[in-house]
């Protein structure tokens, strides 16, 4: 399996993201493995233009089983690309020909059409919101909601899905991830796209201001307080999905999360992490072979 990774100066400010996912990535499956698509700067430039050139092979195959995208900065980081419509491009065409995407919070964002929020920070409109995300990848053909403020949630597996489904094999046996870390993220309201498969829920939300870690350590993130009616609630609300297009048989699969599985503070969802970009290098396998 061969996996690119999205590194840029604004999906790696934020403790726990960016390396930290390249970090687990060459862990578990090798650095080899593992190739980096550098964004090095935090505006415009020349050294941007060939955003995602190496995606795909000379036989228009990706050359890829799986882009992962970290958190971070959505907005900054596409707006560094110096042609963010041809790296748009790119990056469809990518899974259009079997290429899985694995997004997470921000990823999730770039995967989608964008986002609204209740807080007042993007236009109300959504012709207007449409303009600040017009060069998104948008693989993912649907708005999100983005809520603010850092939480320590409950995350529940769709008991409407069997439980030998290979990202419920990821979790604990109670079929529950509990501490997860939400931070800044997304929520896919309902209905989803027809090709969408729903597979964590949020069942409980509260603030990051415990002072251990779900293992018993430390933790050394400050403590975060919001009102659900400012800030919005994530309680029965979708944060975890994957997406194949159901029109193109050929098309990859999405695997969207609008939390932080990467996180250095919760290591027991790290290995939901790992299943992800296993479920959709799955998929590329499938679609790879049925072209021999």
């Amino acid at each position: 399996m061969k996996i690119a990774v999205i590194r840029s100066p604004w999906l790696n400010k934020q403790l726990g993201q960016g390396t930290q996912v390249e970090t687990l990535l060459s862990g578990w499956f090798g650095s080899p493995h593992i190739t980096i698509i550098e964004f090095p700067n935090e505006g415009p430039s020349s050294n941007t233009n060939d955003a995602f050139v190496g995606l795909l092979d000379e036989d228009g195959a990706p050359a890829f089983s799986v882009l992962v995208c970290p958190g971070g900065n959505d907005q900054r980081m596409w707006t560094s690309i110096a042609h963010p419509q041809i790296a748009r491009d790119r990056v469809r065409e990518f899974v259009a020909r079997g290429g899985g995407f694995v997004g997470l919070c921000a990823g999730m964002c770039l995967a989608s059409q964008g986002y609204w929020d209740i807080e007042g920070r993007l236009p109300a409109e959504k012709t207007e919101r449409q303009k600040q995300f017009q060069y998104f990848p948008a693989i993912f053909p649907a708005e999100l909601q983005n809520l603010h403020r850092l939480r320590r949630t409950t995350l529940n597996w769709n008991s409407s899905l069997a439980t030998t489904h290979p990202m419920y094999l990821a979790l604990p046996l109670t079929g529950s991830l509990v501490g997860a870390r939400f931070n800044d993220g997304n929520i896919v309201t309902e209905p989803p796209p027809l090709g969408t498969e729903l597979l964590l829920r949020c069942t409980r939300d509260e603030p990051w201001n415990s002072t251990k870690n779900e293992d018993g350590s430390d933790s050394i993130s400050g403590a975060s307080n919001f009102d659900p009616i400012t800030h919005g609630s994530l309680e029965g609300d979708w944060v975890s999905i994957a997406y194949i297009d159901p029109h193109n048989p050929t098309a990859g699969r999405l695997c969207l999360d609008g939390w932080h599985p990467e996180s250095i503070h919760t290591p027991h969802c790290h290995a939901w992490l790992r299943a992800e970009v296993e479920y959709a290098a799955t998929r590329y396998d499938e679609v790879r072979a049925a072209a021999i």
